[in-house]
């Protein structure tokens, strides 16, 4: 499908010092006078990836929004996790100092939020 989309670019939206749109999709003369600022900062990098080696950007570790920009994946934490145990937060408050574990003064007992 991707080939096919690319191929569809190059055969309706090239002119001779650009890219450009249609008017109508339904008319394939109907280009328009102008190359959109998203073209090569975006349309051509989704081509790169979907065509380059799956080790250019594993996608189990980053993924993109939706002007193409790679973001990592973190792994959660528990200590932002809202469903932990009261024990959880004694422990990292434990470690790493009092009120330091709280989110906004929000304390959780199973998937119940209380105020303090």
């Amino acid at each position: 499908a991707g080939w096919t989309i690319f191929e569809s670019f190059q055969r309706f939206e090239r002119a001779d010092v650009a890219y450009t749109g249609l008017t109508d999709v339904r008319h394939p003369d109907s280009r328009r006078d102008q190359m959109e600022t998203f073209w090569l900062a975006e349309t051509l990098k989704y081509f790169y990836l979907l065509f380059s080696d799956e080790s250019v950007v594993p996608l189990d570790k980053y993924v993109f929004n939706t002007e193409a920009h790679p973001f990592p994946v973190f792994q959660g934490s528990k200590l932002f996790d809202p469903y932990v145990s009261n024990k959880a937060f004694e422990e990292n408050e434990a470690l790493l100092g009092p009120g330091t574990a709280r989110l906004s003064g929000m304390r959780t007992t199973g998937a119940r939020h209380e105020h303090r």
